[in-house]
């Protein structure tokens, strides 16, 4: 079983594509937009990408620059979806790194069908990637490992404080996840999705909702999530969203004030 992104704006053909991946017996996610794709894969990276091209805000062209100039995600598998079905927009999607180009009024059976050579090829490299490498470390914890720690950092210039927390809350996490940005630190406390304590370093430590504030002004910076067990108590007791929501708030409230001058 694969875990198979769908990136396209249009929710019917993403819930045909998703049926049939599932009938395929594959694990399925949709994402409406690049943006929202991005919020996502800063916590899980997919198996493969489904990526249409012509979406509202960020495209498909967009996302595909993003992903294969970030570390993270340059060998990841992505099929170009379209309704144009050009050999410009095909030659295109190749050249900017694309493992396939799929015309969207192709049959389900047969994108299930390329997406699975297409997967089974990424798997055959990374394969003998892997078999290249001197490290003593068993083939199949390298390959967890790689998967384990692609799937828990990034970069906040790419994926933002706000998603990566909201996305905290809807997989409902537990650990610690850590946001940098320069010399600055905020280590943020979770449990089952829950916000329950946040704190900055600097000369006045910053704390808890104050702290979360503070990190919603970064445009830039990494995060991590650590895994782990939280035995702090519920020092806040908001929600992430409704911390969000408030944050968002004041951030505009600032910029009219700002304006204004």
């Amino acid at each position: 079983m694969a875990s198979i992104l769908i990136v396209d704006d249009d929710p019917v053909i993403r819930r045909n594509l998703r049926d049939g991946f599932q009938a395929a017996d594959h694990d399925v996610r949709e994402a409406p937009d690049g943006q929202e794709a991005l919020s996502f894969m800063g916590f899980s990276l997919p198996d493969i990408i489904l990526l249409d091209i012509i979406m509202p805000g960020m495209d498909g062209w967009t996302l595909l620059k993003r992903l294969r100039i970030n570390e993270q995600t340059a060998q990841l598998p992505i099929i170009m979806l379209s309704t144009l079905n050009s050999r410009e927009d095909h030659i295109r999607s190749i050249q900017m790194g694309a493992d396939e180009f799929i015309p969207k009024h192709a049959s389900i059976r047969e994108m299930i069908l390329r997406a699975e050579r297409v997967l089974a090829d990424a798997n055959a490299s990374e394969f003998n990637m892997l078999e290249e490498n001197t490290d003593e470390t068993p083939l199949s914890n390298s390959i967890q490992n790689r998967r384990t720690t692609s799937g828990l950092f990034g970069d906040l210039a790419a994926f933002g404080p706000g998603p990566v927390l909201n996305m905290c809350e809807q997989e409902r996490k537990t650990g610690v996840l850590v946001m940098s940005n320069g010399p600055l630190e905020a280590r943020i406390y979770l449990n089952k999705g829950r916000l329950h304590a946040a704190e900055m370093n600097g000369r006045d430590p910053v704390l808890d909702v104050e702290c979360i504030f503070r990190i919603l002004t970064w445009s830039s910076g990494h995060f991590s999530l650590t895994a782990e067990p939280v035995t702090i108590e519920d020092c806040i007791g908001q929600s992430i969203a409704s911390i969000l929501m408030e944050g968002a708030r004041q951030l505009d409230e600032g910029t009219r004030i700002i304006r204004r001058r």
